[in-house]
């Protein structure tokens, strides 16, 4: 069996599936992310408009059964909770160890502020389609979360099971998805 890699199905997926986290009916508002200082220009990752059919040709993406489904949000719960109580260290640590080993603590709080804002002043969580690959280990769950009951924001989050248990990958670009009442 040909075993694909991680990083080319998870942008593949990401690209892919961010329209089952946001209704065709309702607008979409993309925040614009600041700039990141860094020593080093780094080259920006291009994601292609439609899904690398090669790369997805080996995946096989089923919805998540309620034990799946209750350890991939786990570590999303886990992490929007620390942002709510500025615990950027607790936050970081729900990061997969790829992630971490990519983007250091002070990275990943600048970006969460600059680009993710609204995550750290959250008052409602709500969990949405859950899709897994069982062979690759790794899963997609679609995040919805709200400030006070007025904005609602959508995300998708890839998460990979590690030897620290779920942890997560990555996400989309926040996008308004709604708003309440």
């Amino acid at each position: 069996m040909r075993r694909i890699s991680q990083p080319a199905v998870l942008a593949a997926i990401a690209v892919w599936g961010l329209s089952a986290c946001v209704s065709a009916a309702e607008p979409v508002v993309e925040e614009q992310a600041a700039p990141v200082p860094q020593e080093q220009p780094v080259e920006p990752e291009v994601v292609e408009e439609e899904p690398d059919q090669d790369a997805l040709a080996g995946v096989n993406l089923v919805e998540c059964d309620d034990l799946e489904r209750q350890l991939v949000q786990l570590p999303v719960t886990q992490q929007t909770e620390a942002f709510g109580e500025g615990d950027f260290d607790t936050a970081y640590s729900m990061a997969s160890p790829s992630f971490r080993a990519a983007v250091p603590l002070a990275a990943f709080q600048q970006l969460i502020d600059s680009s993710y804002g609204p995550l750290l002043r959250t008052t409602d969580l709500s969990f949405d389609a859950c899709l897994i690959e069982r062979e690759l280990d790794f899963a997609t769950i679609d995040a919805r979360f709200s400030q006070g009951g007025l904005d609602v924001f959508g995300l998708r989050y890839v998460v990979s099971d590690t030897e620290e248990g779920w942890r997560i990958d990555g996400a989309s670009d926040l996008q308004v998805v709604g708003t309440g009442t």
